[in-house]
């Protein structure tokens, strides 16, 4: 079954506010409503996609820490020092079989506090 073998792994590395773009271009402005910057009270720690009007779609391992979970999804902006649409996270659910050693289907979906569109 194809989900058992689907992986995220991304290293955690800290994030940089305005690096630049390699080996591409800048899109406009308003044409990534559907990613989501997934934050704790410090800021952006993950990012997921918009599957829809109140799921975003992410790694499971960006939920490991229980000390830095994310509490809110930013959506709709490039840039994090703006705001977006902001929506509170109200559940987690990390699949079943997720591996966190091996990030063995590290995949897990966020709902949201308010519907998106």
């Amino acid at each position: 079954i194809l989900y058992k073998r689907l992986v995220f792994a991304a290293p955690r590395v800290p994030v940089t506010l305005g690096a630049k773009i390699i080996n591409g271009v800048k899109v406009p402005d308003d044409s990534m409503q559907f990613m989501a910057s997934l934050q704790t009270t410090d800021g952006h720690m993950c990012g997921g996609s918009l599957i829809s009007d109140n799921f975003v779609l992410t790694a499971a391992h960006c939920a490991d820490d229980d000390n830095h979970l994310p509490v809110r999804v930013v959506l709709g902006t490039h840039n994090l020092r703006k705001t977006g649409t902001v929506r509170n996270i109200v559940q987690r659910c990390k699949h079943p079989d997720y591996q966190p050693n091996t990030l063995e289907n590290d995949i897990m979906l966020l709902k949201v506090s308010i519907y998106i569109f």
